[in-house]
């Protein structure tokens, strides 16, 4: 009798912790973890870049590249969302491991001859991600040395996969990439 009041007990409260009368409506079942293909327009493998193109404007050198993403439509920029994740950038071999970095951020190298950061950052279209790193000139050289070894990785969201998780582009893009990757459930 003791064991099975404590099993109900047991089981009441995980059931009352891991879910709220809002998660679940009457006659509903509860949400699972949702899977890639219908929630999410768009995962990609880790991608080289393609082509760089080098230009230069107020001083500093720009690196950039645009991909063809025809998962991209006027409905995902204006209510989903598009991140991009880099791994690669750290040209100068000085931090352990390689960690996936979101989109847009400022990398400073530790060695102390560069004083000036590498500005990442990526802007969509329909049916096209762009992506730009910005450099002083005389970090043009490390730049050029690792290029090759850059990948990124694309996510394009849908707007039914954000109302679905109550995601908001701002909280989407301050994910870390563990989390964004669990919570799309695809592989790493």
């Amino acid at each position: 009798m003791k064991r099975g009041i404590f099993t109900l007990v047991l089981a009441t409260s995980i059931f009352s912790i891991s879910c709220t009368k809002d998660d679940i409506e009457p006659g509903q079942e509860p949400k699972t973890v949702p899977s890639a293909s219908p929630a999410v327009n768009f995962v990609s493998s880790w991608e080289a870049a393609p082509t760089w193109q080098q230009s230069a404007s107020n001083g500093a050198t720009i690196f950039s590249f645009s991909r063809n993403t025809p998962q991209v439509s006027k409905t995902i920029l204006e209510k989903g969302a598009v991140v991009v994740w880099t791994r690669g950038y750290d040209f100068l071999n000085m931090s352990k491991g390689d960690k996936p970095l979101g989109l847009p951020f400022t990398w400073v190298p530790a060695d102390e001859r560069y004083i000036h950061p590498y500005l990442w950052h990526y802007y969509s279209t329909e049916n096209n991600v762009s992506v730009a790193v910005e450099m002083h000139p005389e970090m043009i050289e490390n730049f050029t040395a690792a290029k090759q070894d850059i990948r990124m990785r694309y996510f394009v969201i849908t707007p039914e996969f954000m109302a679905a998780n109550n995601l908001s582009k701002p909280a989407l893009r301050s994910m870390s990439y563990d989390k964004l990757i669990s919570l799309l459930n695809v592989a790493p």
